[in-house]
Protein backbone atom coordinates (compact mmCIF):
# COMPACT_ATOMS: atom_id res chain seq x y z
CA UNK A 1 0.00 0.00 0.00
CA UNK A 2 1.12 3.43 -0.79
CA UNK A 3 0.30 6.67 0.58
CA UNK A 4 -1.92 9.06 -0.93
CA UNK A 5 -0.48 12.23 -0.16
CA UNK A 6 2.99 13.71 -1.57
CA UNK A 7 6.21 14.15 0.61
CA UNK A 8 8.75 16.99 0.48
CA UNK A 9 12.02 16.03 2.40
CA UNK A 10 14.33 18.20 4.06
CA UNK A 11 18.01 16.83 3.77
CA UNK A 12 18.09 14.87 7.47
CA UNK A 13 15.53 11.99 7.01
CA UNK A 14 16.77 11.42 3.69
CA UNK A 15 20.22 10.99 4.94
CA UNK A 16 19.31 8.28 7.35
CA UNK A 17 17.18 6.25 5.13
CA UNK A 18 20.32 6.52 2.47
CA UNK A 19 23.25 5.51 5.13
CA UNK A 20 20.67 2.32 6.52
CA UNK A 21 20.00 1.40 2.94
CA UNK A 22 16.59 1.78 3.12
CA UNK A 23 15.34 4.78 0.45
CA UNK A 24 13.56 2.02 -1.33
CA UNK A 25 10.91 1.92 1.35
CA UNK A 26 10.34 5.90 0.82
CA UNK A 27 10.35 4.99 -2.99
CA UNK A 28 7.75 1.71 -2.83
CA UNK A 29 5.30 3.26 -0.10
CA UNK A 30 5.03 7.14 -1.30
CA UNK A 31 3.21 8.36 -4.30
CA UNK A 32 5.22 11.04 -4.79
CA UNK A 33 8.35 12.17 -3.51
CA UNK A 34 10.04 15.52 -3.42
CA UNK A 35 13.22 17.48 -2.57
CA UNK A 36 13.86 21.23 -2.55
CA UNK A 37 16.59 22.50 -4.59
CA UNK A 38 18.31 23.59 -1.13
CA UNK A 39 18.64 20.13 -0.72
CA UNK A 40 19.78 18.51 -3.50
CA UNK A 41 22.43 21.69 -3.11
CA UNK A 42 23.30 20.04 0.65
CA UNK A 43 23.56 16.76 -0.34
CA UNK A 44 25.99 17.78 -3.16
CA UNK A 45 27.76 19.49 -0.27
CA UNK A 46 27.94 16.09 1.49
CA UNK A 47 29.05 14.28 -0.94
CA UNK A 48 32.39 15.92 -1.82
CA UNK A 49 32.84 17.36 2.37
CA UNK A 50 32.23 13.73 4.26
CA UNK A 51 33.70 10.86 1.95
CA UNK A 52 32.79 8.66 4.82
CA UNK A 53 28.99 8.89 3.83
CA UNK A 54 29.59 9.77 0.28
CA UNK A 55 27.62 6.75 -1.20
CA UNK A 56 24.62 6.84 0.61
CA UNK A 57 24.13 10.47 -0.41
CA UNK A 58 25.31 9.95 -4.07
CA UNK A 59 22.16 7.30 -3.64
CA UNK A 60 19.67 10.11 -3.14
CA UNK A 61 20.90 12.13 -5.69
CA UNK A 62 20.73 9.42 -8.01
CA UNK A 63 17.23 7.85 -6.88
CA UNK A 64 14.99 9.64 -9.65
CA UNK A 65 12.08 8.97 -8.05
CA UNK A 66 12.51 12.04 -6.23
CA UNK A 67 11.61 15.47 -8.22
CA UNK A 68 13.43 18.21 -7.38
CA UNK A 69 11.05 21.40 -6.72
CA UNK A 70 11.99 25.14 -6.36
CA UNK A 71 11.04 28.27 -4.66
CA UNK A 72 9.94 30.75 -7.28
CA UNK A 73 6.64 32.38 -6.64
CA UNK A 74 7.06 35.75 -4.72
CA UNK A 75 4.61 34.81 -1.79
CA UNK A 76 6.66 32.08 -1.12
CA UNK A 77 9.93 33.16 -1.12
CA UNK A 78 8.90 36.31 1.40
CA UNK A 79 7.81 32.86 3.35
CA UNK A 80 10.86 30.70 3.00
CA UNK A 81 12.97 34.23 4.26
CA UNK A 82 10.81 34.27 7.38
CA UNK A 83 10.84 31.30 8.03
CA UNK A 84 14.93 31.08 7.61
CA UNK A 85 14.95 34.51 10.04
CA UNK A 86 13.01 32.25 12.28
CA UNK A 87 16.05 30.18 12.94
CA UNK A 88 18.19 33.09 13.01
CA UNK A 89 20.69 31.78 11.09
CA UNK A 90 20.90 32.68 7.17
CA UNK A 91 23.41 30.09 6.18
CA UNK A 92 21.96 27.12 8.01
CA UNK A 93 18.10 25.70 7.96
CA UNK A 94 17.82 25.84 4.43
CA UNK A 95 16.50 22.60 3.73
CA UNK A 96 14.08 22.54 6.16
CA UNK A 97 12.43 26.03 5.25
CA UNK A 98 12.31 24.98 1.71
CA UNK A 99 10.72 21.85 2.70
CA UNK A 100 8.03 23.94 4.29
CA UNK A 101 7.35 26.29 1.36
CA UNK A 102 6.91 23.50 -0.53
CA UNK A 103 4.65 21.59 1.29
CA UNK A 104 2.25 24.74 1.62
CA UNK A 105 2.77 25.58 -1.87
CA UNK A 106 1.96 21.74 -3.26
CA UNK A 107 -0.60 20.54 -0.45
CA UNK A 108 2.88 18.35 0.35
CA UNK A 109 3.42 16.81 3.62
CA UNK A 110 6.78 17.97 5.04
CA UNK A 111 9.56 15.69 6.39
CA UNK A 112 11.29 17.51 9.03
CA UNK A 113 13.16 16.03 12.49
CA UNK A 114 13.93 19.70 13.71
CA UNK A 115 11.62 20.79 16.46
CA UNK A 116 11.94 24.25 14.90
CA UNK A 117 10.75 23.14 11.64
CA UNK A 118 7.92 21.16 13.26
CA UNK A 119 6.64 23.99 15.35
CA UNK A 120 6.62 26.36 12.47
CA UNK A 121 5.12 24.08 10.73
CA UNK A 122 2.59 23.78 13.06
CA UNK A 123 2.11 27.99 13.24
CA UNK A 124 1.74 27.51 9.17
CA UNK A 125 -1.16 24.67 9.23
CA UNK A 126 1.78 22.74 7.19
CA UNK A 127 1.59 18.67 7.72
CA UNK A 128 4.84 16.77 8.60
CA UNK A 129 6.07 13.51 9.64
CA UNK A 130 9.53 12.73 10.57
CA UNK A 131 12.05 9.61 10.43
CA UNK A 132 10.49 7.88 12.69
CA UNK A 133 6.65 8.56 12.03
CA UNK A 134 7.69 7.55 8.53
CA UNK A 135 9.04 3.95 9.54
CA UNK A 136 5.62 3.72 11.82
CA UNK A 137 3.66 4.66 9.16
CA UNK A 138 5.30 1.87 7.09
CA UNK A 139 5.08 -0.90 9.57
CA UNK A 140 1.41 0.40 10.51
CA UNK A 141 0.53 -0.64 6.77
CA UNK A 142 2.50 -3.91 6.42
CA UNK A 143 5.11 -2.56 4.11
CA UNK A 144 7.57 -3.93 6.64
CA UNK A 145 7.02 -5.11 10.16
CA UNK A 146 7.21 -3.74 13.57
CA UNK A 147 10.42 -5.20 14.43
CA UNK A 148 11.99 -4.67 11.05
CA UNK A 149 10.64 -0.65 11.54
CA UNK A 150 12.60 -0.74 15.15
CA UNK A 151 15.79 -2.59 13.71
CA UNK A 152 16.19 0.35 11.19
CA UNK A 153 15.19 3.15 13.85
CA UNK A 154 17.72 1.47 16.26
CA UNK A 155 20.35 1.16 13.34
CA UNK A 156 19.89 5.12 12.03
CA UNK A 157 20.30 5.80 16.18
CA UNK A 158 23.91 4.06 16.25
CA UNK A 159 25.32 5.68 12.88
CA UNK A 160 28.49 6.71 13.04
CA UNK A 161 29.18 9.99 12.17
CA UNK A 162 26.22 12.30 13.37
CA UNK A 163 23.66 9.17 14.62
CA UNK A 164 19.49 9.79 14.60
CA UNK A 165 18.40 11.61 17.37
CA UNK A 166 15.42 10.17 17.66
CA UNK A 167 12.31 11.71 19.62
CA UNK A 168 11.51 8.38 21.05
CA UNK A 169 14.10 5.99 23.30
CA UNK A 170 12.48 2.27 23.80
CA UNK A 171 10.60 0.34 21.60
CA UNK A 172 7.54 0.50 23.73
CA UNK A 173 7.59 4.19 22.86
CA UNK A 174 7.49 2.96 19.39
CA UNK A 175 4.72 0.73 19.96
CA UNK A 176 2.64 3.57 20.79
CA UNK A 177 3.82 5.35 17.89
CA UNK A 178 2.76 2.75 15.51
CA UNK A 179 -0.74 2.04 17.56
CA UNK A 180 -1.61 5.86 16.78
CA UNK A 181 -0.53 5.19 13.14
CA UNK A 182 -2.34 2.40 12.57
CA UNK A 183 -5.97 4.54 13.63
CA UNK A 184 -5.30 6.56 11.01
CA UNK A 185 -7.85 6.67 8.09
CA UNK A 186 -5.42 7.83 5.51
CA UNK A 187 -1.99 6.73 6.08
Amino acid sequence: MTSKKGYVFDTTSLNYFARTNCLHLLRDNLTASHIPKEVAIEVDLGISEYPDIAQSLMAIREADWLQTLEITELDNLDLFARLIRRWGKVDRNKGEAAALVLAKRYDLVAVVDDAVARRAATTYGIPYIGTVGLLAMFAANGSISPDEAWQYHDEMTRLPLGPYWSPISSRAEFDVLLDSMSKRVEL
